[in-house]
């Protein structure tokens, strides 16, 4: 590891479709809206790399206190993680925004990180080199060391392409601002509002 410092989970909020969470882990539901019942999809910091240019650190397992180890990913400022979501779940609501909440910690360091999420969809016969969609920032501030901070959720996320149920969706994720010391990610939980 580079550097000790500031452990980051992110953690990503989808609004769109059906009931639960699919899960690099799991399915959750909860909550409501106007328009349906909110479903997530939870993304672990093993489950992520580091994208080939501008990459962060590789997962690896952080420990925190006594033994209190977690799978993370050491950040820099302008650094990439990405990650996929091989199939959007069956209850998805074609075109809905998607919505991201990021989990962040340090050892090193406190201060206000901002992190920016941006999407790409892929379905049957899309060109795999394609653009990003409009980057969505999320701040939030680490105000002890060794403490989990759970920002506020975003607002809604566009993809490059129309994203439909059964896409491929692409991830990626940037530290576009590091006050702390060392950053590292651990997960994301998206959200979207089901059929």
């Amino acid at each position: 590891m580079r550097r000790l410092g500031a452990l980051v989970l992110i953690g990503a909020v989808v609004a769109a479709g059906m009931g639960g969470s699919y899960g690099l882990g799991m399915w959750g539901s909860g909550g409501g809206s106007a328009q349906g019942t909110w479903r997530y999809i939870d993304v672990g910091g093993g489950s992520v790399w580091p994208s080939e240019t501008g990459g962060c650190e590789a997962p690896a397992i952080i420990e925190f206190g006594s033994d209190e180890c977690y799978y993370a990913c050491e950040f820099d400022a302008g650094e990439y993680l990405q990650v996929t979501i091989p199939g959007m779940p069956g209850g998805y609501r074609n075109g809905s925004a998607l919505e991201v909440r990021i989990y962040q910690a340090a050892t090193v360091g406190t201060g206000e990180n901002t992190w920016k999420v941006e999407l790409q969809a892929l379905g049957n016969g899309d060109d795999l080199s394609g653009t990003w969609g409009s980057a969505v920032s999320v701040v939030d501030t680490i105000a002890v060391v060794d403490i989990l901070y759970i920002s506020p959720i975003s607002s809604p996320i566009t993809s490059a392409n129309s994203l439909a149920r059964h896409d491929f969706l692409q991830i990626r994720v940037e530290l576009d601002v590091e006050a702390s010391t060392t950053t590292y990610f651990m997960g994301m939980q998206y959200r979207f509002v089901g059929e």
